[in-house]
């Protein structure tokens, strides 16, 4: 039982999840145009990492000219997403947070409940890690529509994000091209 519901959270962080993150970005067809097809309209690039059995997965997203690390985690009835934010110079959570109020605002109208904090890793590379958290359907696991609606959900708060960001000039790592995320075709 146990395996079936784990592999259910794993199909959902590396299918349908890993898949809607490329709606981050999009070209808008113009008015009056017929719809377009995704493959001609999205422009987001995303990459997972995941393991297998593990209620988490970390995405290195590239839209809207910026790169954004976030992770979603799936406890089964909790969807927790986490963007991972560089802390460059004096920025920190403290100054970071008010900067946001608008985005936040915005989130939590939607439902989420958010939260902050500053963050090292590794390296010693500071972070300010913004929290997002919702209490999910009984059934979410096995509806479609109920995962839908919180991909979509997702989708439009990292957009939103993104946005916000260029707004109010917090700079994000910005996206590299393909040639540099990947040099000498290593």
């Amino acid at each position: 039982m146990f395996d079936d519901i784990r592999r259910d959270i794993d199909q959902f962080l590396t299918g349908p999840m890993l898949e809607s993150f490329k709606r981050v970005d999009y070209q808008a067809p113009a008015y009056g145009c017929p719809s377009i097809s995704p493959e001609d309209a999205f422009r987001a690039e995303v990459r997972a990492g995941h393991i297998c059995g593990s209620p988490e997965a970390r995405y290195l997203l590239h839209a809207l000219d910026a790169e954004l690390e976030l992770s979603v985690q799936l406890n089964v009835y909790r969807l927790v997403v986490v963007y991972h934010i560089p802390a460059s110079g004096a920025l920190d959570c403290a100054g970071l947070k008010p900067r946001f109020e608008r985005w936040e605002i915005g989130a939590t109208n939607a439902g989420w409940k958010i939260g902050w904090r500053d963050a090292i890793d590794a390296s010693s590379a500071h972070w300010v890690e913004v929290f997002c958290y919702a209490m999910l359907p009984f059934d979410f696991l096995n509806n479609p529509h109920h995962q839908l609606y919180w991909m979509n959900d997702i989708v439009q708060m990292t957009r939103s994000l993104l946005l916000e960001a260029k707004r109010i000039d917090v700079r994000l790592p910005p996206q590299k091209k393909p040639a540099e995320a990947n040099p000498a075709g290593k």
